[in-house]
């Protein structure tokens, strides 16, 4: 319903309009009155009606002076002058300040009707204009975030060469320009016995936002649902350094407060020009592939890596597709086999008990996520081999009890896919 106002001075007409005009029957409100424009205006400012409809001629402030003020405060407010005066300069004053409409006394309910009729119509069309403009504005603010999106995505994997990149940083808004740039890769991490696992998500992408919007320093966007890359750019390496580590820091601290995600940030190292962004990004997603020696809901950095003597060029064995392929298609008598190829490349480098550790829990990890997918695993259980495995600090440093136990790990659920092919039912994940 739209508010109505009425400003006139005599009694007798506001009490006729007042009460006797159908007010809420035609779809208005008879939100209040006054008897001159000066009693009219704080009212009419904490009131805030749609329209006003005044008389001309009144004490202390008249109607025409009482329009201009309104004009000038409210411009979206509908005036409708009433007068008892058929004069053309009232008319021309009217029209020149902006008035809607300008109605002779006295006036009877239908006039009324018709003429707060076509007011309504007006405020509605106004109201419907704005709401598709809105629209459009939202529509064209969600393109222009996807397009960011899209080529801070690029800039960070080295699709975009440098000339390029700062071109359409230009065209987008995203200033990216500094001598200096580190990437964090933040990887959430809600649980599934969470209920409300999509709302703790965006909370998350909330909290990024605003610590985007807080520092120019920082670009912010999501790679997927529970990834975000935080881009930190600066004048001096130590500086950009020192922001990235209390960015992390503090990011986690309230993301994990506010919010039931738990989160994992990597920090690659800092580079110089455009075309170290990328760089950077390559080194922290590297770094996050290390979490399993450092732990979950950590922040490690590339320089975490090179202090455990980790190195993203040691040849890590037992890929994922590999491994996965190998569980599906191979034989119990070729165990041995795979495990000495995997693990004689990886021999020469030498590797520490960080590494150990690092393939040791990998293959772990793998093995039950692909068990997990097993139909009816459990039916499967006396054809692992018994026993324990011993305690890994017993022989991280050993490549040939590490191998024997991969053995172990391994052989478990192959021994359930080679039964299940024996059985004829060997269709798998």
């Amino acid at each position: 319903m739209y508010k109505v106002f009425l400003v006139e001075d005599e009694i007798v007409v506001r009490e006729s309009m007042r009460d006797n005009f159908p007010w809420e029957d035609n779809g208005f409100i008879y939100a209040g009155e006054a008897s001159d424009g000066e009693m009219a205006l704080p009212l009419i400012e904490e009131i805030q009606p749609h329209i006003v409809i005044t008389d001309i001629r009144m004490p202390f402030v008249d109607g025409l002076s009482l329009s201009r003020i309104l004009r000038k405060n409210m411009p979206w407010l509908k005036i409708i002058i009433l007068t008892g005066h058929n004069e053309f300069d009232y008319a021309r004053q009217a029209v020149g300040i902006g008035v809607n409409e300008f109605v002779l006394k006295p006036i009877g309910s239908d006039e009324l009707l018709e003429v707060l009729g076509k007011t309504a119509a007006e405020l509605q069309a106004e109201e419907d204009a704005r709401d598709k403009l809105s629209r459009l504005e939202d529509l064209q603010k969600r393109q222009n975030e996807h397009m960011v999106s899209e080529f801070l995505n690029d800039l960070t994997i080295g699709a975009l060469e440098p000339a390029s990149a700062a071109l359409n940083a230009s065209r987008l808004g995203v200033d990216i320009i500094a001598p200096y740039y580190a990437v964090l890769l933040v990887a959430a991490d809600v649980g599934s016995s969470s209920e409300s696992r999509y709302t703790e998500l965006i909370k998350l992408e909330d909290i990024v936002g605003q610590l985007s919007e807080s520092n120019s320093d920082l670009i912010c966007f999501r790679r997927n649902l529970k990834e975000h890359v935080i881009i930190v750019k600066g004048s001096g390496a130590p500086d950009v350094e020192e922001l990235s580590y209390r960015i992390g820091t503090s990011l986690k601290a309230e993301v994990e407060d506010k919010t039931e995600c738990r989160v994992n940030i990597s920090i690659g190292g800092v580079k110089e020009r455009v075309s170290g962004i990328s760089e950077s990004f390559g080194e922290a997603g590297k770094t996050r592939s290390f979490g399993f020696i450092f732990g979950d809901s950590k922040i490690i950095s590339v320089a975490d890596t090179a202090i455990a003597g980790l190195s993203f060029s040691d040849r890590m064995p037992f890929g994922r597709e590999e491994l996965e392929r190998f569980l599906k298609e191979g034989r119990r008598e070729e165990l041995c086999g795979y495990v000495e190829r995997q693990i004689d490349g990886f021999r020469s480098s030498q590797p520490n008990a960080f590494i150990a550790a690092f393939v040791y829990f990998s293959v772990v990890a793998e093995v039950n996520r692909f068990s997990s997918g097993l139909a009816a695993a459990e039916s499967c259980e006396d054809g692992f081999p018994g026993g324990e495995v011993p305690d890994f600090s017993e022989w991280a440093g050993d490549l040939s009890l590490l191998a024997d136990n991969l053995r172990f790990i391994i052989d478990r659920p192959l021994v359930c896919v080679m039964r299940r092919r024996s059985a004829g039912t060997a269709t798998l994940l």
